[in-house]
């Protein structure tokens, strides 16, 4: 079987709103994570983080961003506990195969997101057979 048509985690993307520039969190986050997008949206400010390693799953993405929210320095750690949306984004490509597909978070990654105030979504995108890449091929929870 086609390793594009079988169900796979794809990333996890750390996305923040605020009502303040999201510039200097982010900036913050480099070298480890990289802003896919990072601008002002109608309700405030949409910035949208994706580790620059590829994580094996979910729980050691979730990990490492925690990691590097607990380093924050003082205003990038202000105006992370100021946004009003924290999410980390976990992508999943659906494909036909297996019947069903479990991913599970562990109650201490569950803590730990909780620990620093982020929701864990999951956003799963449709199999696209022509192109071979999920649809949308954007970030999971760009505005």
């Amino acid at each position: 079987m086609n390793d594009r048509s079988r169900t796979r985690f794809l990333n996890v993307d750390l996305e923040v709103r605020a009502t303040e520039a999201l510039t200097e969190l982010v900036d913050a986050f480099e070298p480890e994570a990289m802003a896919l997008t990072c601008t002002a949206v109608q309700e405030g400010y949409f910035a949208n983080l994706e580790l620059t390693t590829q994580p094996i799953d979910a729980e050691a993405a979730i990990r490492s961003f925690v990691r590097l929210i607990g380093a924050l320095p003082p205003r990038a750690r202000e105006l992370w506990s100021g946004a009003f949306r924290r999410d980390f984004s976990v992508g999943v490509e659906a494909g036909s195969a297996p019947s069903s597909f479990e991913l599970a978070l562990t109650p201490d990654v569950l803590r730990l997101a909780a620990d620093v105030g982020a929701r864990i979504t999951f956003v799963v995108y449709v199999h696209a057979r022509a192109t071979g890449h999920p649809t949308p091929p954007s970030s999971p929870g760009a505005p």
